[in-house]
This record gives C-alpha cells, sequence and structure tokens, in this order.
C-alpha cells in the first residue's frame, strides 16, 4: 500500500473565493494582508492538514510583535463568516508557542508573537472546519529554518514476541529545524487510545521504542511517526491538530506472538539462540 504522507505548501493560500467556504482564515498585519474584514484579499487562508485539521505555513510581515486574530471563513452567511476570534481576556495577549488554546469571538484583543527572524516558519494548525461548529482551538509552532517530514520507518524486528522491546527508527528528509521533532504514537486499539512521545536522534535519523510493557501476547500494535513542535506532552486526542505532517501505513503493524522460537542450537540463557534476539522472560 502506497505510504500517506501529510504535509502542507510553505505559502498556501486562497486560490479563488469560491474554495474560501471550507476553510479558516488568519487575519492581521503581522501573519496577513491586513484588519479590515470586509476585504477577504487580506485574510489568509488555511488548507487541509492532517485528517480533519487545516493548516497554514507561512512567515511573519516583519520582527517584533506580530499581531492575528482567526477568522471563522467557512460560512456561506457574510456576518457569521466574518466572525473573528480573540484572546479570552479581550485584550492583546501573547501567544505561547506549541500550546493550544480555545479563544473567545470578538474583536477587542488580539493575539500576537514575538518574531525573532523573518526568515522562520510559523505553523498553524485549526480543526477542520464545520468538524464542531464555532471550535476555534489552534495551536502554532515556530520552525526555524525548512520544515522537514518522515519519508521512512523501520522496526528492528519483523516478528515481535510477547514482553519484547521494539525499537523504531524514523528518517527524515533532512536535519530537523530548531522548533520541530519527530513523534512516535502508537496503539493496541486502533488509536481509540494511544502513547505519543518524542523522538530522539540527530541528522536525518531518530528513534524510539515500543516498551515491552506494550507487547502482550495477542496484541495488535499499529505505530506511525509525525512532526510537531518540540518538547511536548502530546494527549491521544490532539495528535491530529498538533501534527504538522506524518507518515502512516498499513504495514506499521504487527500482531504479538505468544510463542518463543529458537533461531538456532545453543544456550537457551544466551539471547542469540532465541529468534527474539532476546531470553524469554
Amino acid at each position: 500500500m502506497k505510504k500517506l504522507i501529510f504535509t502542507a505548501l510553505l505559502g498556501v493560500g486562497l486560490l479563488f473565493a469560491g474554495n474560501a467556504y471550507s476553510q479558516n482564515a488568519i487575519i492581521g498585519d503581522g501573519f496577513a494582508g491586513g484588519w479590515d474584514i470586509n476585504n477577504e484579499a487580506e485574510w489568509r487562508f488555511f488548507s487541509q492538514g492532517v485528517e480533519e485539521t487545516r493548516i497554514r505555513i507561512t512567515h511573519a510581515n516583519a520582527a517584533g510583535n506580530q499581531f492575528f486574530r482567526l477568522v471563522r471563513g467557512f460560512r456561506t452567511d457574510p456576518e457569521s463568516r466574518k466572525t473573528q476570534f480573540q484572546p479570552a481576556s479581550g485584550l492583546d495577549t501573547e501567544y505561547a508557542i506549541g500550546s493550544k488554546i480555545a479563544p473567545s469571538t470578538g474583536k477587542t484583543g488580539k493575539f500576537f508573537i514575538n518574531v525573532s527572524d523573518v526568515n522562520n516558519n510559523y505553523v498553524f494548525k485549526t480543526p477542520a472546519a464545520g468538524v464542531n461548529d464555532g471550535d476555534a482551538r489552534f495551536v502554532v509552532f515556530e520552525v526555524q529554518g525548512e520544515i522537514r517530514e518522515v519519508t521512512d520507518l523501520t522496526r528492528s524486528s519483523s516478528t515481535v514476541y510477547r514482553s519484547q522491546e521494539i525499537g523504531i527508527t524514523a528518517t527524515t528528509d533532512g536535519s530537523l529545524s530548531a522548533g520541530q521533532a519527530v513523534y512516535l504514537r502508537y496503539s493496541s486499539d486502533d488509536f481509540a487510545t494511544s502513547t505519543i512521545v518524542e523522538m530522539t536522534g540527530s541528522g536525518s535519523t531518530y528513534n524510539s521504542v515500543i516498551p515491552s510493557s506494550a507487547n502482550t501476547s495477542g496484541a495488535n500494535i499499529s505505530y506511525y511517526a509525525f512532526t510537531s513542535g518540540t518538547g511536548l506532552i502530546i494527549p491521544n486526542a490532539d495528535a491530529d491538530l498538533f501534527s504538522i505532517n506524518r507518515l502512516m501505513d498499513a504495514s506499521y503493524s504487527y500482531n504479538v506472538q505468544d510463542t518463543y522460537v529458537t533461531a538456532q542450537a545453543g544456550n537457551w540463557s544466551n539471547g542469540n539462540t532465541w529468534a527474539a534476539g532476546s531470553v524469554p522472560p
């Protein structure tokens, strides 16, 4: 099966007014064309992200404090379409990079990000318009360089036995810039619940493990890798919202075997004797 890579292109915007009815938008002089809510040419629209999310990757218009609000942008009713979302306080508020925000409707306050370099990439993520009407949660990541994606994912053993730790290696299309990290997500119930861990490494190679405690007899384990901001604790429910891009494929799964098998004659206390590479518990 073909691997599914979800990503976005830098500077994706509105191609023509008609396709904006299913998207969210940013307004303001920090990351858009201005503050005129009646002029959609000044809005900057999101594009399709991972699953039911929207994404926009952009630069700030200048260094220093750059201001913005979100705009609903997806309804055909003109007034509802122009609904703006501001800090819950109604006051100008600095946005903390990598934090999930639930703003309120209004236009008395603005979010701002203190931009150190106009070459930084800012990744805005929201739920898809209409998934939960009025749901204006958002998160923003700052990546200080080119945005990378995971291009390959391998595991340390094709056959997995109970209580065996499995190493997972992700390969990216280049060295990660500051502000971007690779995460491993794995689950035994088709991602109804899951564990998400930041992978470690350098250059284009990043590693993590699916621990022995997850590999119980008969378990069906699925896993994939995605990129997001750095140093985050990401709840299961927010995995898609926090994904910049991901690599997911049906082959990234296995069924945990109950019975250990020997690979060769030898001492049963020696891990090399066993197909799993370790002595059975």
